[in-house]
């Protein structure tokens, strides 16, 4: 009884304390839920970086096999206007190499190796059944003007005081690549080139010099 009002005094403070250790509690549970809503905000962000990063390495990958296709197929007008109309020199031996590649890849007739064409054969693709009309017409006229080039240079052999050795290194031997085009898309004619010139035409010399230039393809 003597120690009534220090009870009743703790006994408040006591209460007080448990108020306080209540909103602490309640506190704490709050932060605990944010704590927990915060984890599963960073493990989305993780899953969805991981998944941008996929995605980013995917998209990369098909660029590159979509720049090496439309390298490899791709008719630039320089190309055309090259070999339709341009001089033949160093350019137009240069755009005849680029057609010949073209040609080449888009004639395959399966997936090509180096996976640019994914698992379809170029010549099966959208983009090579479009281009292969244009090609084949580009490929005719450098044929046609590969052929009168060859027929005038080996003319040029049967004129008196030629400088068969210069002609031979600086217009046949230097464009040999030009016969090996027509050796792969027009057989018939760099045959016909090759067997140049028939018996009205220079002599067993000058024969030597044209297969010298242009050694026959096993």
């Amino acid at each position: 009884m003597e120690n009534n009002l220090r009870v009743t005094e703790l006994h408040a403070q006591m209460q007080e304390c448990d108020s306080v250790l209540a909103r602490m509690q309640e506190l704490l549970q709050g932060f605990q839920t944010d704590l927990g809503g915060i984890s599963e905000e960073i493990k989305y962000l993780q899953d969805e970086s991981l998944s941008m990063s996929i995605r980013l390495k995917n998209r990369r990958a098909a660029e590159e096999k979509l720049r090496k296709f439309l390298e490899s197929s791709a008719i630039t007008s320089d190309m055309v206007s090259t070999v339709n109309s341009g001089n033949v020199n160093e350019a137009y031996l240069e755009a005849i190499i680029e057609l010949s590649g073209k040609l080449k890849y888009l004639q395959q007739n399966s997936p090509a190796k180096d996976g640019s064409s994914l698992d379809i054969a170029p010549s099966e693709t959208f983009a090579g059944k479009a281009l292969s009309p244009d090609l084949e017409k580009l490929k005719s006229r450098a044929v046609v003007r590969i052929k009168e080039y060859f027929c005038t240079q080996f003319a040029a052999l049967r004129k008196p005081k030629t400088n068969v050795q210069m002609l031979q290194q600086t217009s046949l031997v230097k464009y040999a690549p030009l016969l090996q085009f027509l050796q792969q898309e027009a057989p018939v004619i760099a045959e016909d080139l090759r067997s140049f010139p028939h018996s009205d035409c220079p002599s067993a010399c000058v024969r030597h010099i044209i297969s010298t230039a242009f050694p026959p393809t096993h």
